[in-house]
């Protein structure tokens, strides 16, 4: 299945450059907790969904997700909140800048209590936190939250955060730190306008583990098994590909699955990998990697043969049901490349020594 897969993608083109697009400065009101949260709430009272990426040693990026409930202010909408928490972070180290892909943003809600529409807002009171960002600018979709006087090891921010119509999703963060200004680190954001999955969506199928105790073992003619320790994890044709394997675990914690209960004869074949848990940036020298535009991805039913995940008119994954196809459609749209470990092997039962990653 995937051996005419770069093929089939060749004729991918880029994106026509689009007219100039103007940062727009997004205005900061602060408020207090609890009354924030009677715009999404005629109880004030919200129940909420939190994520945290690890940061800086032990600090973390906090995003946190909520909806607005029937009746408030902000009923059908979204609130989206982040934190960045440094108080065990490695000493010295701060944070200046935090990038989410957020896409549009929601302006017509009184978060203050002033009569007058608001965008960004910053939990000053009430809540966690010592430091706010002082400026927001969105630039198309990305909006930039950025603080005069960085968050420092030992310190966390304040909550601050936006409202949107889409809901959450998985996406790559980019945090300005003082060992790296392009810190990547999974957080969440909406679905950016994006019409959702139509119809059931798979669970999701991730085994963890401590990318700490990884390892890759030579098994002769099987071929090089990475694993943990405790698990077999995946087979690899040769030494190359299982240190490449072993590269991308290890900025990872959980190796997820979409179609592992399939029946069909080529199982193989329908089964699709990804990673979670801490990405960072794992390009790497030969990557093996497909790009793709998130913003024109989509599946659909092409009967026996099961659904596909296509790029317009060109071809991507096989997937046996719509469950399992809308999984993969919102890994997809969360990344810009299909990448692959192992597309060169010649072994008979060729497709069970390729792995997937995204990114």
């Amino acid at each position: 299945m995937q051996h005419n897969l770069r093929a089939a993608l060749a004729l991918l083109t880029a994106a026509l450059v689009p007219a100039a697009i103007h940062a727009q400065p997004l205005p900061i009101v602060t408020v207090g907790a609890p009354a924030i949260n009677c715009v999404f709430a005629t109880s004030c009272t919200v129940t909420v969904t939190d994520f945290t990426a690890p940061l800086l040693g032990s600090g973390f990026l906090q995003s946190r997700t909520y909806q607005g409930q029937p009746g408030a202010p902000a009923a059908g909408l979204w609130g989206y909140e982040y934190r960045i928490d440094l108080t065990n972070a490695t000493p010295g180290t701060w944070v200046s800048a935090l990038t989410v892909d957020f896409g549009p943003v929601v302006g017509t809600l009184d978060y203050n209590g002033d009569r007058r529409p608001d965008r960004v807002f910053v939990v000053t009171s009430g809540g966690l936190g010592a430091v706010g960002p002082t400026s927001a600018v969105q630039v198309g979709r990305m909006v930039t939250f950025r603080f005069a006087r960085p968050v420092r090891a030992g310190q966390t921010s304040f909550f601050f955060g936006m409202a949107a119509r889409g809901a959450p999703r998985p996406i790559r963060a980019r945090v300005a730190t003082s060992v790296n200004p392009n810190l990547v680190l999974e957080a969440r954001a909406p679905l950016a306008g994006r019409t959702p999955p139509t119809g059931p969506v798979a669970a999701e199928d991730c085994l963890p583990y401590n990318p700490e105790r990884l390892s890759i073992r030579d098994e002769g003619a099987q071929g090089w098994l990475l694993t943990d320790g405790v698990s077999r994890m995946l087979m690899l044709d040769n030494r190359a590909d299982a240190a490449r394997a072993l590269a991308v675990a290890r900025r990872h914690t959980a190796h997820c699955f979409i179609g592992r209960n399939n029946h069909r004869p080529n199982r193989s074949d329908y089964i699709v990998h990804y990673w979670r848990g801490n990405p960072g940036a794992v390009a790497m020298s030969g990557d093996d990697c497909l790009g793709y535009n998130p913003a024109t991805v989509n599946v659909f039913d092409r009967g026996a043969l099961g659904w596909r995940l296509e790029d317009g008119s060109h071809y991507m994954l096989l997937f046996d049901n719509q469950a399992d196809a809308n999984r993969g459609l919102i890994v997809a749209r969360a990344n810009s490349s299909l990448c692959f470990i192992g597309r060169n092997n010649s072994r008979p039962n060729r497709r069970d020594y390729i792995v997937q990653y995204w990114r």
